[in-house]
């Protein structure tokens, strides 16, 4: 079990308002995202709304490729990614990729969202942890 702190925790009311918050918040130097090829489509209204440029990164079966993020060559304010059951393609990144994709955006600059809203929705044991408990600087989970 992760042990949450208090002053890690933002409770929104629900993952509009938390990618909206995500947006305001850290978009203010950069007015550009990128997201897997294939995302949530209320996710890029909310990132066009707020007059972001958004680029898709290619997926395989275990998620966005590292070397997606590896080859952007323009800055980027964050990286947003559904890393377990992704909607729609239902992948879950393992943890060597999710490693990978930290290790990537770390490398840019680049902060990660990853929307965990389907973590808990999982019959028994999902074998990876949220993206947020990787106690890496930069991952908003």
């Amino acid at each position: 079990k992760e042990e949450v702190k208090p002053d890690e925790l933002l409770i929104t009311g629900g993952s509009s308002q938390g990618l909206d918050l995500c947006c305001t918040t850290f978009t203010s130097g950069c007015k550009t995202v990128a997201v897997e090829e294939t995302t949530y489509f209320l996710a890029l209204k909310i990132f066009e709304t707020h007059g972001l440029k958004i680029i898709p990164l290619k997926t395989d079966a275990d998620g966005v490729l590292p070397s997606e993020v590896a080859g952007l060559n323009e800055p980027v304010a964050f990286l947003y990614i559904i890393p377990t059951h992704q909607n729609p393609t239902g992948v879950t990144m393992s943890d060597a990729r999710r490693r990978e994709v930290v290790d990537a955006c770390k490398e840019k600059g680049i902060k990660v969202v990853a929307d965990e809203v389907y973590h808990c929705l999982s019959w028994g044991d999902v074998g990876v942890r949220p993206m947020g408990c990787m106690g890496v600087p930069g991952v908003v989970s």
